[in-house]
């Protein structure tokens, strides 16, 4: 199964999609870095913490979107996937082309 997201709506593409997503055995994504956000609430900020003093980073959404558009494409689907064992599964299968 291919799923190419140029020119889509993230989240509503992947929601109508998501039942081929978790059954199909290789996923394979094209243009992964020019796809639409609709909604305002998803521009939210990632943070990490390492755990050492001063180790507190803060990643804003488009620093994300151009950096690393992998991530929030995957992050997506994980959101949208029951939450149990079968999860790692089908995002192990997931392969970004181009």
């Amino acid at each position: 199964m291919t799923l190419d997201l140029k020119g889509k709506i993230l989240g509503r593409y992947i929601s109508s999609n998501i039942n081929l997503i978790r059954t199909s055995k290789k996923i394979k994504v094209k243009n992964y870095g020019e796809f639409k956000i609709l909604k305002i609430k998803s521009k939210k900020n990632k943070f990490k913490y390492n755990g050492m003093p001063g180790g507190f980073r803060m990643l804003s959404f488009k620093n994300r979107l151009l950096k690393e558009p992998k991530k929030i494409v995957i992050d997506c689907i994980k959101g949208m996937i029951s939450k149990n064992k079968t999860r790692k599964k089908v995002i192990k299968r997931i392969y970004f082309i181009g």
